[in-house]
């Protein structure tokens, strides 16, 4: 999930802080709140929502929408990722994973975090069209192991198929 979904609930997201002064020039979004509000570092940082990605294919995401996109049109070669109109497709052995972390994000941060109805709609359909493997077990595990929480949406698969 990016971090301007959650952090645009921030004041200082928006407006900036006295705090916020680099230079004699004043900065908000991203830098200021991260300086100044510890939640959001915790939420920026929560390893359930960090996975690994290739830089340019993390930087076409950009903040888009997931959603499916009709067609395959691929831009980067043999990869399955589609982006389109401010949308983007992640390859479908990923889905899942990524419904679990915005059900996780949704759940854990709810003060911050609210998903659409068809955001909703589109993670449960992907959530059980890719179910949790054991890598997501695996990586679920030493992040609880670091992290000391669960995220309750990956748990409950590990136990009954791994």
């Amino acid at each position: 999930m990016p971090a301007s979904r959650f952090g645009k609930k921030f004041e200082t997201w928006k407006n900036g802080n006295l705090k916020c002064i680099k230079n004699g020039k004043k900065f908000k979004g991203r830098k200021c709140t991260r300086k100044i509000n510890r939640k959001f570092r915790l939420m920026e940082a929560d390893l359930y929502n960090l996975q690994p990605t290739i830089g340019e294919i993390n930087q076409q995401r950009q903040n888009f929408k997931m959603s499916i996109i009709p067609g395959e049109k691929r831009n980067f070669g043999k990869c399955d990722f589609e982006v389109q109109n401010k949308f983007v497709e992640p390859s479908p052995n990923i889905r899942g994973d990524i419904a679990r972390t915005y059900f996780y994000m949704a759940d854990t941060y709810s003060n911050y975090i609210k998903l659409t109805k068809s955001e909703l709609s589109l993670f449960l359909m992907w959530n059980e069209a890719d179910p949790i493997d054991e890598w997501e077990c695996k990586k679920s595990k030493l992040i609880e192991n670091s992290q000391k929480n669960l995220n309750k949406f990956i748990v409950q698969g590990c136990k009954s198929s791994h």
